[in-house]
């Protein structure tokens, strides 16, 4: 940047490229699910879902549902939607 004093930075990634520092790469990695895990995206799959809901449709206790609930969020899978309400991210 200081060899360009009047260089344009549009987005972030102009900057980075300015200072020829290297960008993590973006690319989605494949998660493989466990059971618990695949039941939980499937019951996500048409709408964002309360805490207590997702309780009710995959039967599982609530210290399953909050584990799965965490490694799901972890990959980004899932979102807290806020007021205990989980969606599809």
């Amino acid at each position: 940047m200081r060899e360009t004093p009047h260089a344009l930075a549009i987005k972030p990634e102009d900057v980075l490229d300015a200072l020829h520092i290297k960008r993590e790469s973006t690319e989605k990695k494949a998660v493989e699910l466990n059971l618990v895990e695949n039941q939980i995206v499937e019951a996500l799959h048409d709408e964002e879902l309360h805490f207590e809901d997702l309780l009710s449709i995959t039967q599982l206790t609530v210290s399953e549902l909050t584990t799965a609930l965490f490694n799901l969020e972890l990959n980004g899978l899932v979102q807290n939607t806020g007021g205990n309400y989980y969606a599809l991210a």
